[in-house]
């Protein structure tokens, strides 16, 4: 498996109503640039009132080319991560 990084890649639009749950293993087989993939739990609201919370996934990816990191909240929980992180726009 491919290491990961360390630390918190929170994002700065989610951050305070994010919950890490679980980090999914990063198959060798998948784009390099992938660095992290995990299952979190995100509140949703309504005007500041409180509806339910969902699970969703939060995948880290590094772009070597642009020298960017990227960050991809999805609710596709059967793609692999290397896919969902390198798809292009149609």
């Amino acid at each position: 498996m491919k290491s990961r990084v360390d630390g918190s890649l929170s994002s700065r639009a989610l951050n305070g109503f994010l919950q890490s749950i679980s980090e999914n293993d990063i198959p060798d087989y998948l784009d390099d640039g992938v660095l992290k993939d995990e299952v979190i739990r995100v509140d949703v609201k309504e005007n500041g009132k409180y509806l339910k919370t969902t699970e969703l996934r939060r995948i880290a990816y590094w772009d070597e080319e642009n020298k960017r990191c990227f960050e991809f909240i999805t609710n596709l929980k059967g793609m692999n991560a290397g896919h969902i992180a390198t798809a292009k726009q149609f």
